[in-house]
């Protein structure tokens, strides 16, 4: 399937990106450096790496050594919480050390902010839960010198 479908999302620069999940999640490259090992197999530039916090830290993935393998070859990264609870609000994954781990990196590509919205309280929730989502993002994943 790879050998057919890499070579036609090539030419207009879509990089399709394998990503591990949680444990609980999923078996199949199940952890950043089976993910890793899998790109490097397949050695295309349509195919690529994404991370995201949550499943990092449920599967203790969280230390530096597992940044710099990816240096250079991560693609993207999801800024989430487990069950896609509203970014910054479950106190299981540390932004602040997964923004020490991508800047030591020198990580420039892009960053997604991933949740799930609560049932509504009022008809503004969504749009102050994203804006809050964001502001945390900012807060805690740019470089001070771009706020």
């Amino acid at each position: 399937m790879l050998e057919q479908l890499l070579p036609r999302i090539e030419g207009h620069g879509t990089v399709l990106c394998l990503a591990p999940l949680a444990p609980a999640e999923g078996v199949f490259c199940a952890t950043a450096k089976d993910c890793y090992l899998m790109a490097n197999a397949v050695e295309h530039p349509s195919f690529g790496l994404h991370l995201a916090t949550a499943p990092l830290t449920a599967s203790g993935e969280t230390g530096h050594a597992t940044f710099i393998v990816l240096n250079g070859r991560l693609d993207h990264i999801h800024l989430d919480e487990p069950g896609l609870l509203p970014l910054g609000t479950s106190g299981t994954v540390d932004h602040a050390d997964m923004r020490r781990h991508l800047a030591a990196i020198s990580y420039r590509n892009y960053a997604t902010v991933v949740q799930r919205c609560l049932p509504a309280v009022d008809d503004d929730y969504a749009l102050r839960a994203a804006a809050q989502a964001v502001a945390f993002a900012a807060d805690h994943y740019l470089p001070v010198d771009t706020r």
